[in-house]
């Protein structure tokens, strides 16, 4: 997609696909393990037989 190498400078790159700069630099960060207990916990019906008990 942008490649540093390029003729085009990063900005104007970005620009023509209109990408914001920032999401050249942004590293996503994993889930954490609590997260993912939770979603495990949730698809195996556990938060749903919860909600009854409590509804907020």
């Amino acid at each position: 997609m942008v490649s540093r190498d390029h003729k085009l400078s990063m900005r104007k790159q970005c620009e023509l696909l209109q990408l914001s700069r920032s999401r050249l630099y942004h590293q996503p960060v994993g889930e954490s393990a609590k997260n993912l207990r939770l979603a495990e916990r949730h698809v195996d019906g556990e938060a749903c037989a919860l909600l009854p008990k409590f509804p907020w």
